[in-house]
């Protein structure tokens, strides 16, 4: 039997994930929630350990990325996927970096999640499609791409980092406004219309963004 400790904050994905495993008998999972990352973090520490973390992306005043940060570097290894409402790259850009092992919808039915859940217990990691490098490059693409200010490359290089808005202000000392803006009109200048075509496109900027001395 393997254990999923849900962490989120909210009781209604839990309750419909736990109703779902109990008419699955086939499953082999069985769920606990933390409603805390301190209630997360004491959970961990008590036996059996989760094989399984599903965290939400803002728990309280707090992120789930916070917790992922702190496991990377524990010498026992535990699996985690991000459960959120959240559609924004950003997130799922560093939910990737962190080594999550899935970025799983809560507008899903419970009994999708549940599917993934059991696959990703068996080393399978889910992401959404639109996240897989496109086949064709784009020329246009790259003539956009040399018309974009300084500054506003800066911010989508950070942002393909897996960097937030807010993180990208503290690392750039500018304001989170002026952060919006400069992503806002690069992705204008570009073309991308929503987080996963700016998404589709940075991943075929990435030689140009990672380039030496950029």
């Amino acid at each position: 039997m393997k254990l999923v400790l849900v962490v989120d904050d909210h009781p209604l994905v839990f309750t419909a994930l736990k109703a779902a495993a109990e008419l699955r008998r086939d499953h082999g999972v069985v769920f606990e929630q933390a409603k805390s990352l301190g209630e997360a973090r004491r959970r961990i520490e008590r036996s059996p350990a989760p094989d399984l973390l599903l965290l939400d992306i803002q728990i309280g005043d707090e992120s789930g990325f916070m917790l992922a940060e702190e496991l990377k570097g524990r010498s026992d290894r535990f699996l985690f996927a991000v459960l959120t409402s959240s559609r924004d790259w950003n997130h799922l850009n560093k939910a990737l970096q962190l080594g999550a092992q899935g970025f799983l919808s809560k507008d899903a039915e419970s009994e999708q999640i549940l599917s993934d859940i059991t696959r990703m217990l068996k080393g399978e990691r889910l992401f959404p499609e639109p996240l897989a490098p496109t086949q064709a490059f784009d020329l246009d693409l790259v003539r956009n791409f040399h018309t974009l200010t300084e500054r506003e490359k800066e911010v989508l290089k950070l942002i393909l980092a897996g960097l937030l808005n807010r993180e990208i202000a503290e690392e750039l000392k500018i304001s989170l406004r002026t952060v919006e803006a400069h992503r806002a009109r690069a992705s204008e200048k570009l073309g991308a219309e929503n987080s996963i075509q700016l998404s589709q496109a940075l991943l075929q900027l990435r030689h140009l963004l990672e380039a030496p001395g950029r």
